[in-house]
């Protein structure tokens, strides 16, 4: 390890590393970054199974499990309270792009995954350690 590597490692307080500890707990969770991706690219509300068709290697019945927990942990918002009503990402997970952008980059300069993996995948990866496991 360089000393520039040690002296940045050495400088995360307790707190920070809870902090981030926190953050990853919130984005990690399987498809969480596919999801957030897929809602930022449309742009506009989207229904859950219009979500899901973006997403073929995941269940309609995922994603709208996926979603309504984002929605409980604030990443999205519902488009009216009816039954069906679409999500879209709200200010705090927009706010998430930035984050998605430096891990991918991250990943990308240190995880060996091989061959063209998407942006979402990298992120996914990198937050949960995994190489070289990617959706069919």
């Amino acid at each position: 390890m360089s000393a520039t590597s040690q002296s940045s490692a050495a400088s995360i307080s307790s707190v920070d590393a809870q902090r981030v500890d926190d953050a990853l707990s919130l984005i990690a969770p399987k498809w969480t970054t596919w999801s957030a991706q897929t809602l930022a690219q449309q742009g506009s509300p989207m229904r859950v199974r219009d979500v899901a068709a973006r997403l073929p290697f995941v269940s309609e019945q995922l994603v709208g499990k996926r979603l309504a927990q984002m929605h409980a942990d604030g990443l999205v918002t519902r488009v009216g309270d009816r039954h069906g009503a679409p999500y879209q990402l709200s200010a705090y997970g927009e706010s998430l792009s930035r984050v998605h952008h430096t891990l991918s980059n991250w990943s990308q300069a240190n995880l060996s995954l091989g061959g063209r993996v998407a942006g979402a995948e990298r992120v996914e990866d990198a937050v949960r350690g995994t190489c070289g496991i990617r959706p069919p």
